[in-house]
């Protein structure tokens, strides 16, 4: 029993209980998309789509990295005087320059309303404008409160908001029957994530103050964080400029198809929670050179990825078809194939190995591997709608994403001068992959039984993929405490 509590403390503890919250909270996500798609039209969810693109794109162009480097700055500086001028420093440009965002969006509406081609979008613009902004703030607070031991106060603050935007949007299905009430509640909630994350920290650090901010350090944490969100919009643009080309190309209840079957299900959330937590760990190990250290906390968390993810990754590409059907809704189902390939991409996508590289300070290594891995991406979803229509896009973008994950890994390996190999548990991996193959095959034909005795498509869904996850976890049990321990003893 002693050893089943130790599993629950230190890192694995926290990671596990973040990783608990996340399945929850991507519960409610994803029952908050089912509304959406069901309750409205095609054109409406397609304006919605079109309103989070631009949100999403604005974020990224106004988080200039700072999350990043307060992670940076905050975990090599030892001196508390220090930290704070810096910390106030960042803040301040954020506030500045995501004000400046939200002022650009409004000034240009008509032109991304006429990009396009959406009359309907023009006044959810307005309430997106400042939703970049306090998007971006969220996150550099909860580096901070991860930093200073609080883990759990972000897991339980995920919970509690996901509910509440939960309840935004059954407000807006059944109440108002509108979605622009989805916005103005949203932005709401985003606001109240802001302040919810600096009580938490001011009480247990100090308090952020424009008071503290220094115009000195601006230069320094820009020659940083201006690499950094280049390379941050780089690689979140090679996973929105499918859809971008989608909008070119098609029209609004296309690009809404495509939306949602191209949307990242949260199948890596165990892997993103134990990132989450060790990205400080990581940085603070790869500041003091301490390489051997790095070196496992690495492979651990790689053995987390196919551990965790690439079960549940496996179990949703059995169920594609009945997951599609419970998360949206029969007339999304054009999209499956688009679905599969973004499955696909959700289990590549763990084997981002570019804190590395962050903790080094290589931005602009990071940097010219991301843009190039946009220029490819923007060509190949071009050519290939052209050539295989909706799902062409969405192959290039699979393709990029290995690409430049592979790319990372060498990368990585050669700043803590180890072989690529030695990141990797080959035998494991080989065993692993060899038991999601033959018993993928067994669910698969489960699954075929279970449809012809069960009307509908929930019963096979919930008994296949929940069967194939549990076995394949419990064969695994022993791998699983062996890395939580080994995660523990990190600091």
């Amino acid at each position: 029993m002693e050893k089943i509590r130790r599993l629950f403390r230190g890192a694995a503890g926290d990671s596990l209980f973040l990783s608990f919250v996340k399945i929850v909270t991507a519960v409610f996500g994803l029952f908050t998309a089912k509304l959406l798609s069901k309750y409205f039209s095609l054109q409406e969810y397609g304006t919605y789509s079109q309103a989070m693109l631009v949100v999403s794109i604005a974020y990224t162009i106004c988080r200039l990295g700072l999350s990043e480097a307060i992670n940076y700055f905050y975990n090599s500086s030892s001196e508390e005087l220090e930290k704070q001028q810096t910390v106030s420093t960042i803040f301040g440009i954020e506030c500045a320059f995501g004000s400046l965002t939200a002022l650009a969006i409004c000034l240009f509406s008509g032109a991304i309303v006429r990009y396009f081609g959406n009359e309907d979008l023009r006044p959810f613009l307005f309430f997106a404008a400042f939703m970049p902004m306090l998007e971006n703030l969220a996150p550099m607070l909860q580096v901070l409160v991860i930093s200073i031991g609080k883990a759990r106060s972000v897991a339980v603050r995920n919970f509690v908001f996901s509910l509440c935007r939960l309840l935004f949007v059954l407000i807006a299905s059944f109440v108002t029957g509108s979605i622009r009430t989805v916005f103005i509640l949203l932005l709401v909630f985003d606001v109240a994530q802001v302040v919810f994350f600096y009580l938490v920290f001011s009480r247990s650090s100090f308090s952020l103050s424009f008071s503290h901010f220094r115009k000195d350090l601006i230069l320094p944490i820009l020659r940083f964080s201006l690499l950094m969100t280049l390379f941050v919009l780089t690689k979140n643009l090679n996973l929105d400029v499918d859809k971008l080309v989608i909008s070119y190309f098609t029209d609004t209840e296309t690009l809404a198809i495509y939306s949602n079957a191209a949307k990242l299900l949260p199948f890596d959330m165990v892997s993103l929670a134990f990132m989450t937590v060790l990205v400080p760990i990581i940085t603070r190990m790869i500041r003091g050179e301490r390489h051997e250290e790095a070196l496992q906390c690495l492979r651990a968390y790689i053995r987390v990825g196919y551990l965790f993810t690439g079960i549940l990754v496996t179990g949703g590409l059995i169920c594609a078809r009945e997951m599609m059907l419970l998360l949206y809704d029969a007339k999304y189902l054009p999209g499956l194939p688009v679905f599969i390939v973004y499955l696909l991409v959700d289990l590549v996508q763990y084997a981002n190995l570019s804190i590395v590289l962050t903790a080094r300070g290589k931005t602009g290594t990071l940097l010219v591997v991301s843009a190039s891995a946009l220029a490819v991406n923007f060509v190949l979803d071009i050519v290939s709608y052209h050539f295989f229509g909706l799902i062409g896009p969405a192959l290039a973008t699979l393709l990029v994403t290995i690409a430049m994950m592979a790319v990372f890994i060498v990368l990585s390996a050669r700043e803590i001068q180890v072989p690529v190999g030695a990141l990797f548990d080959g035998r494991e991996i080989l065993t692993v992959a060899l038991e999601l193959v033959c018993l993928g095959a067994a669910a698969r034909l489960l699954k075929g039984v279970l449809l012809s005795f069960f009307p509908g498509y929930l019963p096979a869904l919930i008994l296949t993929f929940g069967l194939f996850c549990a076995v394949l976890l419990l064969l695994n049990r022993k791998r699983i405490v062996s890395v939580l321990t080994e995660i523990n003893c990190f600091r």
